[in-house]
């Protein structure tokens, strides 16, 4: 999974978050930019991406959610796993 965001953006959001560190400042976010683009070129095409600038994190999530869970038959809820009575052993 690949989380796209533009600089401008991700500057944008840092600075307005008084919880970040180094990520608020453009002299660091910048060059950070930079390096990580030149990753993401060599991205592969069937990893999946999320430009969080256009999609809700609601979407973001289902999205993952759909590549994670397994496929279930049409109609069916994925089974849950339930935990056991208290004071049963929790056998994995």
């Amino acid at each position: 999974m690949t989380l796209h965001v533009s600089y401008e953006e991700a500057l944008r959001r840092a600075q307005g978050d008084p919880t970040r560190g180094l990520s608020r400042d453009p002299d660091f976010l910048g060059p950070y930019f930079a390096q990580v683009g030149q990753t993401l070129a060599r991205t592969p095409a069937t990893d999946v991406a999320i430009d969080t600038e256009r999609t809700t994190a609601t979407l973001a999530v289902a999205l993952i959610l759909g590549r994670i869970r397994p496929a279930t038959p049409s109609g069916t809820s994925p089974s849950r796993r339930r935990r056991p009575p208290t004071g049963s052993p929790d056998v994995r």
